[in-house]
Parts: C-alpha cells; sequence; structure tokens
C-alpha cells in the first residue's frame, strides 16, 4: 500500500527542504523524495529570505558568516537596504541549513511517477507515495510529463500543471550571481507551502493557488531580466553609485511585491490598499507570524469592534491586534513611537490583514470597513456556517 501524503516535494535542495518545513508547520503531511542537488555547498540567504525564515521560526543570526556586500566584477555591491533587520548575505553550510529545518527525506532518485484519479503516485528508494499534490523543485516531473523549459527568459510559462507545482530549478533557471536563484527558489517554497496547506486542510477555496503563479513568475522573470542585464550592459557602469544601489535591490529582494495580480488589483478596486506589499519587519510583527495563520492589525478604538468580531468568527485562523494596545479585549502590538503605524501606513480606524507569508493581504481604510467580510472571505474560509461581522458606525464614520 502507497504511503498516503497531502503533499509530496521532489527534491531535497533549500528549496524543497524550506517546502516540506513549512508544509509541516501549518499542519499538513508531506513528504521529500530525491537527493540533494550536487555542486553547492553553502547556502547564500539574503535579506528577504531570512525576514521569510525568521517570520516561519528559522532565526539564522547566529550561524554562518555576514557579508555586507556582494562582488560583481571589479566592484563591491552593498546590501543595506535600510529597514530591515538582515542588511547582509548569510553563508550558511548546506548540511547546517538542512539540520536547522529537520526535514526527513526519501534520499533516493525517482523511479516512476504518473498522475491517477485519487493523486499522483510517484515511487523512490522502493516507497511508493500517493499524493494529492506534488511540488517538484527538481525538475524532475517536468523532464518526465512535460518536456524541458525552453523560453529564453529562462522562465517556465506556467507554475502549475493540474495537482503538480513547479518551484526552484524546475520554475526557472538558476542563476549563480551572488545567490540569485537559490533565494527566489526558497521564496517560491514560502510562497506555496502556506497555500496548500490552507487548501488541503478546507481552510481556503482553490482558487488561493492560483495566486502562486501570477505572483511568483512575474518576480523570476524581473530578477532574471536584471541578472542579464547585470552581466552586460550594467555591469560596465556599475562605477555609478546609482546603479550599485539599484543592484544591491535585486539581490535583497526587499522591494519583492504582488500588486501586479488580479487579486491585488481586484482588493484595490473595492477600495482597499497596499495589497501585495512586503510588510515592514518591526514592532515584533514577523515574531506573531511564527505562530501560523493570517494577522489582522488595526490602530484606534474605532477598530476595536471589529477586531474582536473577527477573533470570535475566525478562531486560530485571522489573529486580531491592536497597534500601540488601550483596549484589554484585543492583544496588543508595541508600537510607541509609531513605527509600525508610520511604515505600514494605517490610520486610526484602519486595518491590514497580514499573509502568512509577511506580504499584505490589503490595508483597508475605517471608512470602507464594511467590505471586510468579502476580503476575507477571498483568503481563508471560517469554521463558521457564515461570518457575521457588523461595523459600527464610528468604524464607518
Amino acid at each position: 500500500m502507497p504511503t498516503t501524503v497531502d503533499v509530496l516535494v521532489i527534491g531535497a535542495g533549500p528549496a524543497g527542504l524550506v517546502a516540506a518545513a513549512e508544509l509541516a508547520r501549518h499542519g499538513v503531511r508531506a513528504a521529500v523524495v530525491g537527493g540533494p542537488p550536487g555542486a553547492a555547498h553553502e547556502v547564500r540567504l539574503h535579506s528577504r529570505t531570512l525576514e521569510l525564515l525568521d517570520a516561519a521560526g528559522l532565526d539564522l543570526r547566529h550561524t554562518g558568516r555576514q557579508y555586507g556586500e556582494v562582488r560583481v566584477g571589479d566592484y563591491a555591491v552593498g546590501l543595506d537596504r535600510g529597514e530591515t533587520p538582515y542588511p547582509y548575505m548569510l553563508v550558511v553550510p548546506d548540511a547546517e541549513f538542512g539540520a536547522r529545518l529537520n526535514v526527513p527525506i526519501v534520499d533516493a532518485p525517482v523511479e516512476s511517477l504518473s498522475d491517477g484519479p485519487l493523486g499522483a503516485v510517484v515511487r523512490a528508494g522502493g516507497e511508493e507515495f500517493l499524493a494529492r499534490y506534488v511540488i517538484d523543485t527538481a525538475g524532475t516531473w517536468l523532464a518526465a510529463r512535460f518536456g524541458v523549459r525552453s523560453e529564453e527568459s529562462g522562465v517556465l510559462g506556467h507554475y502549475r500543471a493540474g495537482r503538480v507545482f513547479f518551484a526552484g530549478d524546475a520554475a526557472h533557471r538558476s542563476p549563480d550571481t551572488g545567490g540569485l536563484g537559490l533565494n527566489l527558489a526558497v521564496q517560491d517554497a514560502m510562497n506555496l507551502s502556506w497555500k496548500l496547506a490552507y487548501v488541503c486542510r478546507g481552510l481556503a477555496s482553490d482558487s488561493l493557488l492560483h495566486t502562486y503563479h501570477a505572483e511568483r513568475r512575474v518576480v523570476a522573470a524581473e530578477a532574471l531580466r536584471g541578472e542579464r542585464l547585470l552581466r552586460g550592459p550594467l555591469r560596465r557602469v556599475l562605477r555609478l553609485g546609482g546603479v550599485r544601489d539599484r543592484v544591491g535591490g535585486l539581490f535583497s529582494q526587499l522591494g519583492t511585491h504582488y500588486r501586479h495580480t488580479a487579486f491585488s488589483r481586484s482588493h484595490r478596486e473595492h477600495g482597499a490598499r497596499a495589497a501585495g506589499d512586503r510588510v515592514p519587519d518591526a514592532g515584533g510583527l514577523y515574531r506573531l507570524l511564527r505562530s501560523p495563520g493570517y494577522l489582522l492589525v488595526g490602530a484606534g478604538a474605532t477598530a476595536v469592534g471589529l477586531l474582536r468580531q473577527v477573533g470570535e468568527v475566525y478562531t486560530g485562523l485571522v489573529r486580531p491586534y491592536l497597534l500601540g494596545g488601550g483596549d484589554a479585549s484585543v492583544p496588543a502590538i508595541e508600537d510607541s513611537r509609531g513605527d509600525l503605524r508610520r511604515r505600514m501606513r494605517i490610520g486610526d480606524g484602519d486595518l491590514a490583514l497580514v499573509r502568512p507569508d509577511g506580504y499584505l493581504a490589503f490595508r483597508l481604510p475605517g471608512t470602507v470597513a464594511a467590505l471586510l467580510p468579502n476580503l476575507l472571505g477571498a483568503w481563508v474560509v471560517t469554521r463558521s456556517a457564515t461570518p457575521e461581522l457588523t461595523p459600527t458606525h464610528s468604524v464607518l464614520g
């Protein structure tokens, strides 16, 4: 009898291990097959990747070696992009990185794979697995079932084929320059894993999975375009400080956002703001993300009523917090200097939904708070039959 899992991960490189660890953290049964990739003996992690791993509970600040710059040709490109606790590249031995993730793997090549009515069937190391979904980080499924990637851009045309999702090396070329490809791969895994977990657990509809391709393919295409320019015309003008700043941003990935997707555009059309933006790591917000789930952050006394209701209706799925505190019925986020309020641009009565991966689902002005139930419903399914959220007159202004 095959071993049944929710998600089977093919490939035991950093992307595959991170995907499996995140799936397990979100309460989903996962297995990893296939050995780690060869060649690299260290993992080079940049600012945004480190932020995301920290939010997942993997704090690597006291491991490896920190570098404040990356050498590109004859020039040193600085990596201090400002408001991040990780203004550097961290180099960690791959064995240590894998040990910290502590993910069991079937260290054997895939022997056969097929897609049946009950799920994907994959055999490796003499074991057979039946999986509801597959994440291919190595290109194994891609090569066997769909051929090889042929686009000049180096990016796969679509990141999903039925129950199979492609990430990391399977989804895009992995350039060696400064560890850029590896960081794209790990961020693919972080983006996809929590979404698969929510769908597997019946906490979100399949439409949430469509956002993976929409969000990550554009990011990879832009990053690889920048890397090609770096090997060509950009390298000739790296002596200019402004150019080096832009290149530093290419590596840090702190500017990554998902404003371009249909989900984000739809939210903006309905009055929401900042959909798809990176959430700043301030006020201990990322420590709160270490417990799986969404965060609903509000400010001012007029936001308290809805925050309290959301906590009751979406128990354990959406955790409400009041910036600066002031009401015993809603947990507080310390923000005495107003840093988080300023950086998230949250005014009195406003509400911001923070995704499990540290991006904003939306920021909702208090004047249109009545839209909150519909916007929440696009991201998470409540355990109660019909969510009943009643904005007070003061919230609606």
